[in-house]
């Protein structure tokens, strides 16, 4: 039986800080978006 399941991790990095740590600047999760799109 072959197992379909991913495991996918996710690790926020501290490229800087945006907004105190709470938050991603918009130009990082555009560039995240496309890495996973493609």
């Amino acid at each position: 039986m072959v197992d379909d399941t991913i495991t996918l991790s996710v690790i926020k990095a501290d490229i800087g800080g945006y907004v105190g740590h709470s938050s991603s600047h918009p130009l990082i999760l555009k560039r995240a978006q496309e890495s996973l799109s493609s």
